[in-house]
């Protein structure tokens, strides 16, 4: 069993917290102070048309292009949000915004970049370091160490004091070229949690499940035993609104996998051997699958499983018809029932004993969440227009949305979010209601997530315990992404793009039962011909480094 007295990333929080200083004046970091010494003592002269610190950024209308991922609470038009309204009367920048929803970004982003037909900037937009060292070498994207020094004086403090992160959105050859998304909200931190229905449980005089043998004996009993009392066989015993990767990630650690954590799905260490592990081959993943393959065949798993979204699961559990949900808040079932869930008090054993919580990211959450290219005509302002989120008035604004509106500041400076989003009158969720103000819902934000204006107000008390409970029993190391070298960058990017594409067709159909696993021995043999050992040897040449 493996336990963590303390929660991982409090010190990292708070050394963040501390360097980002509030305000935005010209006096304060969050200004984005550029007249300022570099750290090679030369004064920083700012073009003509840029503010060199303090609100607004330009002194003359700036427009920018942007194409920007949308989150799933986002439903109105992008522009529309109030937090940017509310930031470009700030600035002075206005957003010309071209925006795809979660689902189709990956398809329209590879379109701008093949075509050559770019925005002057990426929002919201995740890229691995794989992409940022391709498309940054060809010119595509800015390097933007200069920038930073210049422009970025949050981003810049946080680099400073956090080697790991700069180390992070480096790339092999020196240069930055995105922005990342860091999370230090520790309940955030935990892309995946398991929530059971206690009042189901209650109603059918159940204990909450310890072992994977337990939690299907639990769902069994939610499928035949109408525990919502309706009269009906109605009742969807497992699911997920953020589809089947929530529900192998949530009950990998039970089978012994995914011992460095969520940032690396493909590979692991073998504790049993201390060496690497291509998880999908291995015998503990077919186990796994096996599993999954009888709740779905005995419909204990949602039979939409592979097209489910939060709208889909927040609708299902307006109706009372959800009993375990791996996911990463209780309030994805929608606020009619999100008080009926609670969170495991400790991780799942296996059927091996293991009792490993695996779905952990680090601190640094994704690398890529902001370029800008070379077609960018003001790429000062545009590095000052970020760099804000980086800083506590920044985040604020991001996460908290707007004074007056979204939350209230009391006479002592403590803020709290307003009725209107905590008990809304209409009956929406809180991250409904704060799809009208804000942008942060579906990640990949160029911003810090961290306690005071994230996981305090965001993260509601059964997601913060549920979240708390389970670090416990996190992965003792773990892997932030890996920034690979220049000549195997690309290499790792066709063999995964490869890769996955094939594990995941396969895998679902050994889910759906369209291929027997008869077949196993047929898989693995494939994922080794597609190159598994040259992607394993490439991360022999890697990982001893993040292993310290």
């Amino acid at each position: 069993m493996i336990k963590r007295k303390k929660v991982a990333g409090a010190v990292l929080s708070s050394v963040m917290v501390a360097t980002l200083v509030a305000g935005c004046s010209s006096s304060g970091t969050d200004s984005g102070d550029a007249s300022k010494s570099t750290n090679s003592g030369k004064k920083t002269t700012a073009p003509d048309y840029l503010n060199a610190a303090g609100m607004p950024i330009v002194n003359k209308p700036v427009t920018l292009k942007m194409f920007a991922m949308a989150g799933p609470y986002n439903k109105g038009e992008f522009k529309d949000v109030e937090i940017w309204k509310v930031y470009e009367q700030m600035t002075g920048v206005h957003i010309e915004w071209d925006v795809v929803q979660q689902a189709n970004v990956t398809e329209k982003k590879n379109l701008l970049l093949n075509t050559g037909t770019l925005p002057d900037a990426l929002f919201k937009v995740g890229f691995t370091g794989a992409e940022l060292t391709k498309y940054g070498g060809q010119g595509m994207f800015l390097p933007l160490n200069d920038l930073i020094d210049k422009y970025a004086p949050n981003f810049k403090k946080l680099l400073d004091e956090n080697p790991d992160v700069k180390k992070g959105v480096t790339m092999p050859d020196g240069k930055i070229y995105s922005l990342p998304y860091l999370i230090t909200a520790t309940p955030s931190r935990l892309s995946n949690k398991i929530f059971v229905n206690q009042k189901w449980l209650s109603n059918l005089n159940l204990k909450e499940p310890t072992t994977i043998d337990e939690l299907y004996t639990v769902l069994k009993a939610f499928k035949e035993k109408d525990p919502n009392k309706n009269g009906k066989n109605d009742e969807i015993p497992l699911s997920s609104g953020q589809q089947i990767l929530s529900i192998t990630e949530g009950l990998k650690g039970a089978y012994g996998l995914g011992t460095r954590g969520a940032h690396h799905q493909m590979v692991d260490v073998d504790p049993a051997t201390n060496k690497l592990r291509f998880i999908q081959t291995d015998d503990r993943f077919k186990e796994l699958l096996q599993f999954i393959n009888k709740l779905y065949a005995e419909k204990l798993l949602d039979q939409e499983i592979f097209t489910m979204t939060l709208p889909n699961i927040a609708a299902k559990g307006a109706q009372d018809q959800i009993g375990v949900n791996i996911t990463a808040n209780n309030s994805y079932v929608g606020k009619e029932h999100e008080n009926d869930f609670v969170g495991l008090s400790a991780a799942l054993k296996g059927p091996k004993g293991d009792q490993l919580y695996a779905s952990l990211n680090s601190s640094l959450s994704a690398v890529g969440t902001f370029t800008i290219t070379k077609e960018n005509k003001y790429p000062e302002a545009t590095m000052r227009w970020v760099d804000y989120f980086y800083g506590e008035e920044g985040q604020k604004l991001y996460f908290m949305g707007i004074d007056g509106k979204t939350y209230t500041t009391g006479s002592d400076g403590k803020i709290k979010y307003m009725d209107v989003v905590t008990n809304n009158p209409a009956g929406q969720t809180k991250e409904e209601v704060l799809g009208k103000y804000v942008v942060w819902s579906g990640g990949s934000n160029p911003s810090v997530a961290g306690d005071k204006y994230f996981g305090d107000h965001a993260i509601g008390e059964i997601t913060k315990k549920a979240g708390l409970n389970l670090m416990l029993f996190t992965p003792k190391k773990l892997w932030p992404q890996f920034v690979f070298a220049t000549e195997d960058s690309e290499r790792i990017r066709i063999l995964e793009n490869d890769l996955i594409t094939y594990m995941k067709d396969m895998q679902a159909k050994f889910i759906y039962g369209k291929v027997g696993f008869d077949k196993w021995d047929e898989y693995v043999s494939t994922i080794k011909k597609m190159g598994m050992d040259e992607y394993l040897k490439i991360y022999e040449k890697t990982y001893p480094s993040y292993e310290k």
